[in-house]
Protein backbone atom coordinates (compact mmCIF):
# COMPACT_ATOMS: atom_id res chain seq x y z
CA UNK A 1 0.00 0.00 0.00
CA UNK A 2 1.66 3.44 -0.89
CA UNK A 3 0.57 6.32 1.18
CA UNK A 4 1.06 10.27 0.96
CA UNK A 5 1.75 12.99 4.16
CA UNK A 6 2.17 16.33 3.72
CA UNK A 7 4.48 18.14 6.42
CA UNK A 8 4.26 21.65 7.13
CA UNK A 9 6.43 24.02 9.23
CA UNK A 10 7.14 27.89 8.33
CA UNK A 11 9.96 27.47 10.76
CA UNK A 12 11.34 24.01 9.28
CA UNK A 13 10.30 25.79 5.35
CA UNK A 14 9.06 22.14 4.54
CA UNK A 15 5.92 21.46 2.70
CA UNK A 16 5.93 18.74 0.29
CA UNK A 17 3.57 15.55 -0.29
CA UNK A 18 5.99 12.49 0.42
CA UNK A 19 4.69 8.86 -1.21
CA UNK A 20 6.46 5.91 0.75
CA UNK A 21 5.51 2.11 1.44
CA UNK A 22 3.30 1.35 3.86
CA UNK A 23 5.39 -0.53 7.06
CA UNK A 24 2.88 -3.18 7.99
CA UNK A 25 0.28 -1.96 10.61
CA UNK A 26 -2.37 -3.78 11.26
CA UNK A 27 -5.30 -3.75 9.28
CA UNK A 28 -7.58 -6.06 6.83
CA UNK A 29 -4.56 -8.05 5.05
CA UNK A 30 -3.45 -9.49 8.35
CA UNK A 31 -0.51 -7.95 8.86
CA UNK A 32 1.44 -6.88 12.21
CA UNK A 33 2.44 -3.28 13.23
CA UNK A 34 5.94 -3.10 13.47
CA UNK A 35 8.18 0.28 14.21
CA UNK A 36 9.93 2.24 11.47
CA UNK A 37 13.52 1.24 11.77
CA UNK A 38 16.31 4.18 11.24
CA UNK A 39 17.03 2.32 8.33
CA UNK A 40 13.60 2.53 6.89
CA UNK A 41 13.08 6.25 7.94
CA UNK A 42 16.83 6.52 6.34
CA UNK A 43 15.05 5.50 3.00
CA UNK A 44 11.86 7.01 3.23
CA UNK A 45 13.95 10.71 3.72
CA UNK A 46 16.54 10.19 0.96
CA UNK A 47 13.30 9.32 -1.34
CA UNK A 48 11.59 12.56 -0.47
CA UNK A 49 14.64 14.88 -0.92
CA UNK A 50 15.08 13.16 -4.55
CA UNK A 51 11.81 14.42 -5.27
CA UNK A 52 12.59 17.70 -3.86
CA UNK A 53 13.69 21.30 -5.36
CA UNK A 54 17.56 22.61 -4.37
CA UNK A 55 15.68 25.12 -2.16
CA UNK A 56 13.50 22.60 0.04
CA UNK A 57 16.78 20.11 0.05
CA UNK A 58 18.58 22.93 1.20
CA UNK A 59 16.51 24.38 3.73
CA UNK A 60 16.28 20.36 4.95
CA UNK A 61 19.82 20.39 5.10
CA UNK A 62 20.30 23.02 7.40
CA UNK A 63 17.89 21.16 10.34
CA UNK A 64 19.23 17.51 9.48
CA UNK A 65 20.53 15.31 12.33
CA UNK A 66 21.60 12.46 12.30
CA UNK A 67 18.66 10.01 12.38
CA UNK A 68 17.61 8.44 15.79
CA UNK A 69 15.51 6.95 17.85
CA UNK A 70 13.52 9.51 20.83
CA UNK A 71 11.13 9.07 23.36
CA UNK A 72 7.64 9.93 23.12
CA UNK A 73 5.05 9.63 25.84
CA UNK A 74 1.25 8.40 23.67
CA UNK A 75 -1.79 7.85 25.81
CA UNK A 76 0.62 6.91 29.05
CA UNK A 77 2.90 4.84 27.05
CA UNK A 78 6.95 5.51 26.28
CA UNK A 79 7.61 5.08 22.72
CA UNK A 80 10.37 5.63 20.06
CA UNK A 81 9.93 7.46 17.34
CA UNK A 82 13.29 8.70 14.39
CA UNK A 83 13.85 12.20 14.71
CA UNK A 84 15.36 13.08 11.38
CA UNK A 85 15.62 17.53 11.28
CA UNK A 86 15.98 20.08 14.69
CA UNK A 87 15.95 23.56 14.60
CA UNK A 88 15.88 25.00 17.98
CA UNK A 89 13.59 23.57 20.52
CA UNK A 90 11.14 21.45 17.80
CA UNK A 91 12.46 18.54 15.45
CA UNK A 92 10.42 16.75 12.81
CA UNK A 93 10.32 13.14 13.35
CA UNK A 94 8.88 9.96 11.88
CA UNK A 95 5.14 8.73 13.22
CA UNK A 96 5.10 5.11 12.44
CA UNK A 97 1.73 4.98 13.92
CA UNK A 98 0.51 7.38 12.10
CA UNK A 99 3.06 6.88 9.29
CA UNK A 100 3.98 10.27 8.49
CA UNK A 101 6.78 13.27 9.23
CA UNK A 102 4.84 15.57 12.56
CA UNK A 103 6.64 18.43 13.89
CA UNK A 104 6.74 18.92 17.81
CA UNK A 105 8.88 20.46 20.27
CA UNK A 106 11.42 18.35 22.31
CA UNK A 107 12.81 18.28 26.08
CA UNK A 108 16.16 19.05 26.88
CA UNK A 109 16.72 15.54 27.45
CA UNK A 110 15.87 14.62 23.76
CA UNK A 111 12.40 13.25 24.69
CA UNK A 112 9.41 14.52 21.80
CA UNK A 113 6.98 16.35 23.71
CA UNK A 114 3.63 16.09 21.63
CA UNK A 115 2.32 13.43 19.37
Amino acid sequence: MVRSVMVRNSDFNVSRIVSFENFGQNGNNGQVWHPATVEQVNKIVTEYLLSCDPERVSAFRRCAVPPHRAEIVRYGRTEEVVVVARKGDEVIYWEDVEEGFNVSPIAPDGRVLEH
